[in-house]
């Protein structure tokens, strides 16, 4: 992230009265336009932002992050995290894997295996498939294409 602007976004946090909602959703607002000052597609830097207005008002930090998750890829989804398992993720460009859409909610989604995704150490194979082998992902802003409905 640049650092000028996560300073200016701290600086105008700490000018905000405590727990003003309002002017949090301004600055929410503003930021809405430059995403790649935020560190998209690198959620350390973006966690990092989050991270930094917290320590200075938890409710402006609050206020902020569901905010810019809606904006930060357009109107697709964007999925974050580890997936278990995939087959010939190594191997291939595209893939079609499930993730959680709430507590109890899952749908499948495409997904490119390329940017924002990296295999995780270690392999699993079906002893009824050995030629196909099944390893981890990480996701970090992977854009995601829906494929289907929740189930």
């Amino acid at each position: 992230m640049t650092p000028w602007l996560r300073d200016d976004i701290v600086d105008r946090a700490r000018h905000l009265a405590p727990g003003e909602r309002a002017g949090a959703l301004t600055l929410a607002r503003e930021l809405s336009g430059v995403e790649e000052g935020l560190g998209y597609g690198t959620s350390w830097s973006y966690f990092g932002v989050l991270g930094t207005l917290g320590s200075v008002d938890l409710t402006v930090a609050r206020t902020l992050e569901p905010h810019l998750d809606a904006v930060r890829q357009g109107s697709g989804w964007v999925l974050d995290g580890t997936k278990p398992w995939c087959s010939l993720a190594a191997e291939l460009s595209h893939a079609i894997i499930t993730a959680h859409t709430g507590p109890t909610s899952r749908r499948a989604f495409a997904i490119s295996l390329g940017d924002g995704v990296s295999p995780l150490p270690g392999t699993w194979v079906s002893r009824g498939l050995i030629d196909v082998p099944s390893g981890g992902l990480q996701l970090d802003g992977v854009a995601a294409v829906s494929v289907g409905e929740d189930e």
